[in-house]
């Protein structure tokens, strides 16, 4: 894979604070010490698909998973004054 078709191709370091099955209520509560602290000048947040997978099999509704996976962001967003 070509990574400059992604990634610039200046000295840019891409870091990566994800969790493998990690789910956005546990994210709220680690990413000003995982990600925050790091004073970035980008972020990219990818938060929810956990929680849908495992909420699914408590037979959960989508819109149920969805609002909360919308909660726990707008916390992390509020929480930091952004």
């Amino acid at each position: 894979m070509e990574e400059n078709i992604y990634f610039s191709s200046k000295n840019e370091l891409t870091i990566n604070r994800g969790i493998s099955g990690d789910i956005a209520a546990h994210m709220k509560y680690r990413l000003k010490a995982d990600v925050l602290q790091l004073s970035l000048e980008n972020l990219i947040l990818l938060a929810g698909t956990n929680d849908i997978a495992a909420k699914i099999l408590e037979n959960r509704e989508e819109e149920d998973i969805v609002r909360e996976v919308y909660s726990d962001i707008i916390y992390m967003i509020n929480e930091e004054g952004y």
